[in-house]
Formats: C-alpha cells, structure tokens, sequence
C-alpha cells in the first residue's frame, strides 16, 4: 500500500500554516455564511459523535459548512487512516476485498476468512483507531452531501424545477444516515459513501437519455 512519507497538518490541507483562528476568520471572511461558527460545531459533534444535532442545524438552515473545508478536514483524517491500514494490511493476513461496517458503536468486520477474526479483536480494543475510522467514514458522507447541495444550487440556477431538486436532495442525503464501510483491499482501502453523489449524476443523465 503506497502511502506518502510526509506528514502533512490539518493546516496544510486547509491552505495555511498560520495559527488556526487566523485561518478559519480568512476563510470565514471570503464566504458569505458564518463557516467559523459551522466548522466549529461540525468538529464538536465530530469529536462526540452527535451527528443528529449537525444535521438537524444544517436542515434548520443555524448552520451551513464549507465544502472545501469539510474536504480538507475528510483528506487529512484519510492520510492518517492510510497510514494504519498500511499497518494492518502488513500484520494481518486478510481477504482482498475486505468491508468493515462503520456503526456509531463500534466497527465489525464482515469476513471470518484469514486474520480476519483477530483483527476484530484489535478494532474491538483499540478505541482510538475505531474513532479514527468512525471520524473519517463521517467526513466522507458529509463531503458527498455537500457535493449534492453544491449541485442542487446549480440545478436550481439553471432552471431546474423545485420539485426534481428536492427529489434529488432527499435520495442524497441518504448517504450521510445510511451505514458506511471502509472497504481494504490490497493496494488501497477507501469508504463506501464515496461517489455517491457522481453516481445519482449518473444515474439521472441516463435515465434523461433513454
């Protein structure tokens, strides 16, 4: 599994090296929404895991989030992630393909084949990498929601009606409540929210087509 040497910060992914509250008032003063205030409730609920209360604010409209940011956030998270399944893909003997179901309790791992059993003993202990996954597999589902929203604004902008917007927002907010899986295989794992806006795309052009 290639995995890159160089440990980047959260600030280097955000596009900064200066202090965190300079960097968030920058990035705050160039969006017309209060991003600060969003982000800061975004990772309080991350660290606690209240993913309703976040959704709850962003449907009220208390709350919106800087795609960018969230991005950012999700791809410094999957750096570390890569890096300890790197590890793991080198201490375990595992099936290739390998899904572990994502749940607000735990992790389980779907295979009984090779160490598969052992290393569901490992996730079972090991709190900070369960929350590490659990944290990263959340940042995907809600970067594929903001994908959505950005491209229901565009929709809306090009005369979409509100009707086929609001359809099309309601099958993709499924991705930020459905279970994730961190899927490992043996060159790269990766979550299975991911994409999830790029196929409903998909799917509505073709069945515009045919």
């Amino acid at each position: 599994m290639e995995v890159s040497n160089r440990s980047m910060s959260l600030f280097d992914y955000i596009g900064g090296n200066d202090q965190p509250q300079k960097s968030l008032e920058n990035i705050a003063k160039h969006s017309q929404r209060d991003v600060a205030a969003g982000f800061s409730q975004f990772h309080q609920n991350l660290q606690s895991g209240d993913w309703e209360s976040t959704l709850e604010a962003m449907k009220k409209g208390e709350i919106d989030l800087d795609l960018d940011l969230i991005n950012n956030y999700f791809m410094f998270n999957q750096q570390k992630l890569d890096r300890e399944v790197a590890q793991l893909a080198e201490q375990y003997e595992l099936p290739s393909p390998l899904a572990i179901r994502v749940g607000q309790d735990g992790l389980e791992v779907e295979s009984e084949q090779g160490q598969s059993k052992a290393l569901q003993h490992l996730l079972d202990k090991d709190q900070r990498l369960t929350k590490l996954v659990q944290q990263t597999a959340k940042l995907s589902q809600f970067v594929e929601w903001g994908e959505a929203k950005q491209q229901a604004a565009i929709d809306k902008e090009q005369g979409m009606s509100d009707e086929d917007i609001v359809n099309f927002l309601k099958q993709a907010r499924t991705v930020v409540t459905d279970s994730n899986y961190l899927i490992i295989e043996k060159q790269a794992s990766g979550f299975s929210s991911v994409g999830s806006t790029a196929s409903l795309l998909q799917n509505r052009e073709s069945s515009t087509v045919s």
